[in-house]
């Protein structure tokens, strides 16, 4: 009998340091670091958003110049309409034209300020997936497991809006877990080699340095996590 109750209890005692439940205990990992970026601040300072953007505001200035022009065109005609008797066949020939002209400014207007607002949402789009890429590519290089959004920028108290969007706030108080300037950093660069590498090399072949490997090493393989 004793020996029965031994074994019973060693074989209880087997099953419970190898039940489910004792096997997802040990494969629990360390709690994974969590770090915040302020995407708004990225896009402000985003040397190459900034350009595009730029570019988008003169197609902008100079598409509503046409518009003026056409716009003086129409006045024009209004003024024509003047010199004639509003029951001639002239009058009611050029005051249809006109209608006619002005309409489809507004139309045009219509479609024109559509496709700037679509140029506009690809441009954000585009930047945004590069500042997703370079956070992932961050986070995987100091086992970072999980990034919020937040904003940095100081609440004006003389200001309702700021007030009611700062109380609002998800992040209350953090301490150095802004990845903000580093994530820009890395965005900058890319930037910068894209630009090198579309650059004319004017017959100059590239050559490895003596001493070294052609092989290159990440930025941050060797970081630890920034203290913002």
């Amino acid at each position: 009998m004793k020996t029965i109750l031994r074994t019973t209890t060693a074989v209880m005692g087997l099953l419970l340091v190898t039940s489910p439940a004792a096997f997802c205990f040990a494969q629990v990992k360390p709690m994974t670091p969590v770090v915040l970026v302020d995407i708004g601040y990225i896009f402000k300072n985003h040397a190459r958003f900034t350009q595009m953007m730029e570019r988008m505001k003169q197609e902008v200035k100079a598409s509503d110049e046409q518009f003026r022009e056409r716009g003086k065109d129409i006045e024009t005609r209004v003024k024509q309409l003047e010199s004639y008797k509003p029951d001639s066949a002239e009058f009611k020939r050029l005051e249809a034209e006109t209608a006619r002209r002005h309409a489809q400014i507004q139309a045009d207007m219509t479609i024109k300020r559509k496709d700037f607002l679509w140029k506009e949402g690809e441009v954000y789009y585009a930047i945004y997936q590069e500042i997703q890429k370079e956070v992932k590519a961050f986070a995987d290089n100091h086992g970072i497991g999980l990034v919020l959004l937040f904003r940095a920028d100081e609440i004006d108290s003389s200001n309702r809006a700021s007030v009611l969007q700062g109380v609002s706030r998800p992040v209350v108080y953090q301490r150095n877990l802004n990845i903000t300037h580093d994530i820009l950093d890395r965005l900058q660069r890319a930037g910068d080699s894209q630009r090198t590498a579309r650059a004319p090399t004017r017959g100059v072949t590239s050559r490895t340095q003596p001493g070294t490997s052609g092989a290159g090493t990440s930025p941050d393989s060797s970081r630890t996590l920034p203290r913002r």
